[in-house]
């Protein structure tokens, strides 16, 4: 008896703990998506010269804008629901519609900077999951060219409702199973680094794309990877987008481009 009596005292403090644990990660959750920043003051950006079709090319081809905020940008309405065809328990994450007919209506350049490189959506929430982390790296060139390129858009669609972010999301952004953008994007620096077939721009593009954050690289040789980007095919002749095997998110990616990753690559993984 004495036995069963400190087995369930070892259990009745495990669960303790974690009902502790639990609210704990809930509050640096809830903290995280309701806290403003509207009068926060960021370091000053780098605006270079703005090219639209540069814009595009980054918004489209490269980073994939497309691929949470839908083909014209006019935005999903859950993006957990979209990703796994059904209601997630973490809640409701839409994906604004950045045109004029959504935030893209509400927005000058200081707005899209804050959003980019600082992780602060218009209404002064930290954003979810929108990598500003990475973006706050992008050079004065191409922030001006996205922020261009994206205040071109035509109207689409209609704005997108609100996100309901529920108490196990919560406790999971607390534990950081869903990154936090704003606290990722702070004290981050822009970079400035020439457009070639190098290992450092290999590197900005890994930082803005995150080409290099869903795939273990270490063991692919050169062919593995131009096939990865030119098809959409992996080492082993599965697609990468296996929901939509035909559709390459890469395929129009430039060559001086994908010579610059294959070089960071090498570089850092020993391709």
């Amino acid at each position: 008896m004495k036995v069963l009596k400190w087995v369930g005292i070892v259990l009745g403090s495990l669960i303790g703990l974690a009902l502790v644990a639990g609210v704990v990660l809930y509050f640096i959750g809830d903290g995280s998506v309701t806290a403003s920043h509207a009068d926060e003051t960021f370091e000053a950006s780098a605006l270079g010269t703005a090219d639209v079709e540069r814009g595009r090319y980054l918004v489209e081809d490269l980073i994939g804008c497309s691929g949470c905020h839908g083909d014209d940008l006019s935005g999903v309405a859950d993006l957990m629901f979209e990703f796994e065809g059904q209601a997630s328990p973490m809640g409701v994450l839409p994906a604004p519609n950045l045109t004029p007919n959504g935030v893209g209506g509400n927005m000058d350049t200081d707005g899209w900077v804050r959003a980019l490189r600082h992780g602060v959506g218009n209404d002064g929430r930290g954003l979810v999951i929108m990598p500003s982390g990475g973006f706050a790296t992008l050079s004065g060139d191409d922030l001006a060219s996205i922020i261009a390129y994206l205040e071109s858009l035509p109207p689409a669609g209609e704005p997108v409702g609100g996100r309901s972010i529920s108490t196990m999301g919560k406790v999971a952004l607390g534990a950081g199973l869903f990154p936090d953008e704003y606290k990722l994007a702070q004290g981050v620096e822009q970079v400035e680094v020439p457009r070639a077939a190098t290992a450092e721009y290999g590197a900005y593009l890994a930082g803005i794309t995150c080409f290099d954050c869903f795939f273990d690289l270490s063991d692919w040789s050169e062919e593995d990877f131009r096939r990865m980007v030119s098809e959409g095919v992996l080492p082993d002749g599965s697609a990468v987008d296996p929901a939509n095997p035909d559709d390459n998110p890469w395929e129009n990616v430039e060559e001086v481009d994908i010579d610059a990753m294959w070089a960071y690559v090498e570089a850092e993984y020993g391709g």
